[in-house]
């Protein structure tokens, strides 16, 4: 595959702090790249970087295989789209998309041929003629992706872009995105601290700990193979055993293991347990299990979950070996 985007040992220092310190990331052509972690992990900090709005304190940023870590925004092939929509509020929805291209010299003909384009792609046709302040969230999410687009850019920055809207409106839009990246074949990087957006949407993505990579693959082999104990608990909220705890478990482990919730399998097997604490979340809940002394927290269903207090029957099916 083509790497269009190459974050080569960057380091940034803001005041006495390293907010990134040695990144080596690539990013395939048509890929959509997550950057996942904690408030102040240091991912939308390495996002200003690629956009041009920071300048790495050591490193080098590349596009397309040259370095342009010190070119500003916009001689760089690359759109951004910020939490905040950052619309212009005096101008209607067509002018805000044409925006970037008549920025770059495209003729009124071709400035209305991207706007309708991006418009029709973000399901915004029609509503050209309105201004931002009578817009719903989504529609100014909508518009500000439609904006990023006209540009065409060779790589698209995302920023938080659903952390704004109402937790229904974000899985149907965040749906949307996902289906648009791949019927345009756009390069993305999207930054997010939801594990569950970053898994849904991501092809391969970076788990990002104190302005370090913990772990980068593709999505499904990081949440089912994590590396650290870090990974493993920020990705899906897996069970970490000691080793003298798996142990306890009849399970064979020479250091820390990982066990998901959903390898714990619940009505047979040769443990017991007591049932601690259930946590309700439609189709499943989670359960809070003791047995021979090792809380784990196991997937049971949604229905009829047992009860605080229940004896129950276990077995752990799956565990993964970390390294730290």
């Amino acid at each position: 595959m083509t790497v269009v985007a190459s974050l080569q040992g960057v380091g940034v220092r803001l005041g006495d702090t390293w907010a990134v310190d040695e990144v080596s990331l690539d990013v395939e052509e048509g890929e959509l790249f997550v950057l996942v972690g904690p408030s102040g992990c240091g991912k939308s900090t390495l996002l200003r970087v690629m956009s041009g709005l920071l300048p790495p304190t050591r490193g080098a940023f590349l596009l397309d295989g040259a370095d342009v870590s010190h070119v500003p925004p916009y001689e760089r092939d690359v759109n951004q789209v910020f939490q905040s929509y950052a619309l212009f509020p005096h101008m209607t929805v067509a002018e805000n998309v044409a925006f970037g291209p008549r920025m770059r010299g495209a003729s009124r003909a071709e400035q209305a041929a991207r706007v309708e384009e991006a418009l029709l792609l973000v399901s915004m046709t029609g509503k050209e003629g309105r201004r931002p302040a009578g817009l719903s969230g989504g529609e100014k999410q909508r518009v500000a992706l439609a904006r990023a687009l006209a540009c065409r850019p060779r790589l698209l920055l995302l920023d938080e872009p659903l952390s704004a809207l109402d937790a229904a409106l974000r899985l149907s839009v965040r749906e949307e995105l996902r289906a648009l990246q791949r019927r345009l074949g756009t390069t993305f990087v999207l930054v997010t601290h939801d594990q569950d957006e970053a898994l849904a949407m991501a092809d391969r993505l970076a788990v990002l700990r104190e302005g370090r990579v913990e772990q980068v693959g593709p999505a499904r082999e990081v949440y089912s193979r994590p590396r650290t104990r870090f990974v493993a608990r920020f990705l899906g909220g897996a069970n970490v055993l000691e080793r003298l705890g798996a142990a306890a478990l009849g399970l064979d482990a020479d250091g820390p293991i990982a066990v998901r919730r959903e390898d714990v399998t619940l009505g047979a097997g040769p443990l017991e347990g007591e049932v601690l604490d259930v946590t309700y979340a439609g189709a499943s809940s989670s359960v809070l299990v003791r047995a021979r002394g090792v809380e784990l927290w196991a997937l049971g269903p949604g229905l009829a979950p047992p009860a605080r207090g229940e004896t129950v029957r276990l077995s752990v099916t799956r565990a993964t070996p970390l390294l730290g």
